[in-house]
């Protein structure tokens, strides 16, 4: 059976309380998940990857700086929203991508409105309701299997 592919970057990634949704999005979904910035920049910026397969990057707003973001470059921005700029300027540019967040940060939501970035509160979503709204996002952006 044909699945969704994902990109999700969190550092808390492999956290027991994000296990749950990580295994409802598995059931319609391959996920590729990074737990830090790093790893996440070396792979979107890596020329053999496949970026046409991808059909969402996830993407958390508060994580630890990494050592391809500079402390002088985040000035208080949130690393997540980094993360976001950046992708904006490779070959996933156009792949949809989603804020799923614990941050509640009005400058980012806003950042997010313009954007056209979904932004979902960790808080808002049990499990399945997480999977299930992923797959609806992707489904609405037009991306086929």
């Amino acid at each position: 059976m044909s699945k969704y592919n994902i990109l999700w970057v969190d550092d808390d990634i492999y956290n027991p309380e994000l296990r749950p949704d990580w295994i409802a999005l598995e059931q319609e979904c391959n996920i590729i998940g990074f737990d830090n910035p790093d790893s996440f920049l070396d792979h979107i910026n890596n020329k053999q990857n496949d970026f046409e397969s991808i059909h969402c990057i996830i993407i958390d707003l508060s994580m630890p700086l990494g050592k391809r973001i500079k402390k002088d470059v985040s000035k208080g921005t949130a690393v997540g929203q980094i993360l976001l700029e950046k992708v904006k300027k490779t070959k996933y540019k156009d792949v949809l991508t989603v804020v799923y967040t614990i941050t509640d940060n009005n400058n980012v939501k806003e950042y997010c409105r313009i954007h056209n970035i979904p932004y979902l509160k960790k808080t808002d979503y049990l499990s399945n309701n997480f999977a299930n709204t992923i797959v609806d996002l992707i489904v609405k952006n037009g991306k086929k299997i």
